[in-house]
């Protein structure tokens, strides 16, 4: 594949999976692949932790 067809790829699968992605991103994404992209959307590793004061502001209860 090409790097427009990779790009254009990743961009959709991103679109699909409800993220937007910058042009920079979508770059870095399409250099590391297609497959490589989805296990990092399904088991994403470095998150950073949720401040409780935020969650609870739009998840009150």
């Amino acid at each position: 594949m090409s790097d427009k067809e990779d790009i254009a790829l990743i961009a959709h699968l991103m679109r699909r999976a409800g993220f937007g992605a910058s042009r920079e991103e979508l770059e870095d994404r399409a250099a590391k692949g297609y497959e490589a992209t989805v296990e990092e959307l399904l088991y994403p590793e470095d998150q950073p932790p949720i401040d409780d004061d935020i969650l609870y502001r739009f998840l009150p209860g």
